[in-house]
């Protein structure tokens, strides 16, 4: 948090608590959302509020550029925005395109999708600097365009409701995304995928920067339990989990 403190100054004394549900090196983008929390707090005693962008962007300074962690953008803003969104990063600016996703097209996929918890803790900075050394001696270009193609892929899929297909782009983007560093993934790690996709599972993919944390597996209905059951006998905690549409939200308490 001292990052946060340095980057906007406050000219108040405060308390600050903090509380967090689920650990921290999970991949789940703790770090970002917490930062953003805290400068909604912040943002509540200003008299020329920051937008969302802004605190986006503050949100990306504190941990990227002051704490100098190395990773992108689309934690914070993932946070800060909420909902579903198809997020156009550039060198002058960041846009956000929010999308416009069938009611019963999300609750299927909030169904047929299942989180589990790898055990196995794993440090996000130190991953990107990895594969920043290893991508030095690759064709990084054809692995980049194959991300690319793979977001408009699912952002299309996710639109019309196509989510046998977004499992397959899943299970695509996982091994794209392997070839980036040999740190992303391990044979503990190749075995979890390897069992549950054997269980019935489409695709899926280690959230974060890889290396360990949360797995995001899209199962077909019909195999649902007994991806649970072979994910369960293996001792992973399975985390039941619902979308949020709301984002950032931040309010005043009036004192009794």
């Amino acid at each position: 948090m001292q990052s946060i403190i340095k980057l906007i100054s406050p000219e108040y004394g405060f308390e600050l608590e903090i509380y967090s549900d689920f650990p921290s090196n999970s991949g789940l983008g703790g770090s970002s959302a917490i930062s953003a929390a805290v400068l909604g707090c912040f943002n509540e005693f200003r008299k020329d509020p920051w937008d969302t962008y802004e605190l986006s962007e503050l949100a990306f300074q504190a941990e990227r550029l002051s704490l100098n962690i190395a990773g992108g953008w689309q934690d914070q803003y993932a946070c800060t925005f909420g909902g579903f969104n198809f997020i156009e990063f550039n060198k002058d600016k960041n846009i956000i395109h929010p999308l416009r996703i069938q009611k019963s097209t999300k609750l299927e996929l909030e169904e047929n999708l299942i989180l589990c918890d790898t055990g196995i803790s794993h440090n996000s900075g130190n991953i990107h600097n990895d594969q920043k050394q290893s991508m030095q001696n690759k064709d990084i270009d054809s692995l980049v365009k194959n991300n690319v193609d793979l977001t408009y892929e699912i952002k299309n899929q996710l639109l019309r409701g196509k989510l046998n297909d977004f499992g397959i782009s899943m299970d695509k983007a996982w091994e794209n995304k392997r070839r980036f560093s040999k740190s992303i993934s391990s044979s503990e790690i190749d075995n979890i995928y390897s069992e549950a996709k054997k269980s019935g599972a489409i695709g899926g993919k280690l959230l974060g920067a890889g290396g360990g944390g949360f797995f995001l597996f899209y199962v077909d209905p019909s195999k649902r339990q007994k991806v649970l059951k072979k994910l369960e006998k293996m001792n992973l905690n399975i985390f039941r989990f619902i979308f949020d549409d709301l984002g950032l939200q931040s309010w005043k308490t009036r004192e009794e």
